[in-house]
């Protein structure tokens, strides 16, 4: 049986900044579900109406606000070295220079910085 070493800081860091070079629209799209933001980040991407209804099924199930809470108990517990790592490398990739996702440039989107809440909250919606 082969056995795998533990994840450090920089392998996460490093994942982290690989997710959003190759799936940066996906993670972005997903968070604005993820957090009830969708009506407001992808208005004029999705059809009439469903943003809105889905950030509303998204709230009415307290997804955002569990990844708050849950954001809150990580620090306060220090024990999300390893997911602000993972953070650190999506957000080295989105401050780095250089072309954006064709995807993100037609809908006229640009990521914004990624926060712990970020990926908790896709956690949530994916659970």
């Amino acid at each position: 049986m082969t056995t795998l070493p533990p994840l450090d800081i920089l392998t996460l860091a490093g994942l982290g900044f690989i997710h959003a070079f190759d799936r940066l629209t996906q993670i972005d799209f997903s968070r604005a579900i993820s957090l009830g933001l969708l009506d407001a980040r992808y208005k004029s991407s999705v059809p009439p109406g469903d943003a809105r209804q889905i950030d509303l099924s998204v709230h009415e199930a307290g997804i955002p606000e569990a990844a708050k809470e849950a954001g809150l108990k990580i620090r306060e517990g220090g024990e999300g070295a390893l997911l602000e790592a993972y953070v650190e490398g999506i957000n080295a990739f989105i401050t780095m220079e250089g072309p954006r996702p064709i995807e993100m440039v037609l809908m006229g989107q640009t990521a914004t910085e990624w926060r712990l809440e970020d990926t908790l909250g896709i956690v949530g919606l994916m659970t």
